[in-house]
């Protein structure tokens, strides 16, 4: 048997030396022992410990029992109301707090026509005049000058390689490559 073993069961042994022999007189008649209240704190502490003392006393004298006033948590802990609870978890940070910038005044963006839905598909000069093949969809258009396309777009002009359009509900014009 090795060295850990012995102290094992030495102090197996004894522990029940201890059980079978040890003092078994009640605690009561050992010593009395005394309970130490700390000093109040407030005028709150002082009543509730009237409110206590009070109780103890009728609690003594009669078998009723005795309902104490409900006190605040916040109350008994010392705390104001208002004032925020400790948070035991909460993230620590040395680092300086960041600068504070003054917030500006965000200006109002313009509304933008959408993207063009048109696809430049050719061009032909016929008549004294340029017609210009574009594709919206699954559906072709031949467009003219001063020309109005399902009331969203008009054409104002084709000076190849470009044509102008204006998109009509923010009248803002645009313009489409017709190389």
């Amino acid at each position: 048997m090795n060295a850990r073993r012995w102290l094992l069961a030495s102090g197996l042994v004894g522990s029940g030396l201890l059980a079978v022999f040890g003092d078994r007189t009640p605690v009561a008649t050992q010593s009395t022992i005394e309970v130490v209240r700390p000093a109040p704190r407030s005028d709150l502490d002082a009543r509730v410990e009237a409110v206590r003392s009070a109780s103890l006393a009728s609690s003594s004298s009669a078998s009723s029992p005795v309902l104490l006033d409900i006190v605040d948590r916040d109350a008994l802990i010392g705390r104001r109301p208002g004032e925020p609870s400790p948070t035991f978890f909460a993230s620590r940070s040395w680092n300086p707090p960041p600068p504070v910038t003054p917030v500006q005044a965000v200006e109002a963006v313009a509304p933008t026509p959408p993207p063009m839905p048109f696809v430049y598909l050719g061009r032909q000069f016929k008549g004294g005049r340029w017609e210009v093949f574009v594709s919206e969809g699954d559906s072709t258009l031949v467009l003219h000058e001063s020309q109005t396309i399902d009331s969203r777009y008009r054409v104002d002009s084709i000076l190849p390689p470009t044509m102008t359009l204006t998109y009509l509900p923010l009248n803002a014009s645009t313009s489409l490559s017709i190389e």
